[in-house]
This record gives structure tokens, sequence and C-alpha cells, in this order.
């Protein structure tokens, strides 16, 4: 059953009350909700800089990009995301996948949980330590940041530019 999901008003986690609530509600819907958010940023990012009709592009985007990894490595292989988004991401869809498909014991207390989440790039450039926050509030700060990074890429990035047509005439060949 696909359940319509209109994410046409969604701007970041921390702007929509009703998601920040629920990413404060428990440790699994923190990380279910970061993940679902980013997916939209990265397909957004997606449709602005490539080239295509709205309804193809839509069509384009939900066959062959409709996975959260395949948008996260799309985006990297064009350069729409640095390195470290990119670590943070993968990290995080791994978690999401953890915490989607296991009933128990997934939680931010969780030692491997807890490993992955020490390893977040864009939160050390803060210099902070999640010994000193608790790892709750490491994941929740990563999230803002990520949230807030991919915000600023997506107003960044435009349409590629377009490729003239070649004059394949006898001259040319």
């Amino acid at each position: 059953m696909k359940i319509s999901d209109d994410k046409s008003s969604f701007g970041s986690i921390s702007d929509s009350e009703e998601l920040w609530n629920e990413s404060q509600s428990s440790d699994r819907s923190a990380v279910l909700v970061a993940a679902a958010a980013f997916d939209t940023h990265l397909e957004r990012i997606l449709q602005k800089f490539l080239l295509f009709e709205e309804s193809k592009g839509k069509k384009i985007l939900g066959t062959t990009l409709s996975s959260f990894s395949a948008r996260i490595n799309t985006c990297y292989c064009l350069g729409l995301i640095d390195s470290d988004e990119y670590h943070d991401l993968n990290l995080l869809r791994d978690i999401r996948n953890s915490f989607a498909h296991n009933l128990f014991e997934c939680n931010f207390e969780n030692v491997k949980v807890r490993e992955v989440i020490s390893n977040l790039r864009l939160i050390r450039r803060s210099e902070g330590d999640i010994k000193e926050l608790g790892v709750k509030p490491w994941f929740l700060i990563s999230v803002m940041l990520l949230d807030k990074s991919l915000l600023l890429r997506l107003k960044k990035t435009s349409k590629v530019n377009k490729c003239e047509k070649l004059d394949l005439g006898k001259e040319n060949l």
C-alpha cells in the first residue's frame, strides 16, 4: 500500500514543530524522521539539478533514484554533497536500516549504535565530544547540522548546463 506523502510544505526538521517533537519522542523516531527528511532533501537537490520535465523527472527519480542509498551516491558522484555529508548520510542510512528492521535493542544506548553515532563527521567540525553531551543530543545536533547543510546545498544548486546538439554532418565525421 502506497500512502500519500505531500512533502511540498516541508522545509527542515527544526522548522517543523510536528517533526521536531516526533524526533524527540523516541530514539527510533529520531532516526526515522531524520532519514526521511534527508531523503526528501536529496530528492529535491536532484530535481533541481537534473534536466527533465517535471512529470518525467518524478518518474525517473521514482524508479532509478528511488532509494535513499541511490540518492546519496548520485548526489555525491555529481558533486552535490561533500565527503563529510556523504559519510554522515551513509552512517545515518545504516542506523535507519537497523532501527527499521530490528524490533529490539534499537536505541542510542546500544553499543554498536553509539559507536556509529560517535563517527558522525559534521559535528566534529564543532570540536564537540560525545561523552560531554550524551548520545541522543550528539545525534540530534548532528541531524540539525546535516539538515541545515543539505538545505544550503539545495539553495545553491542550479540546473546542469544543457548539452548542445552536435552537428554530425559529413564534414565533422
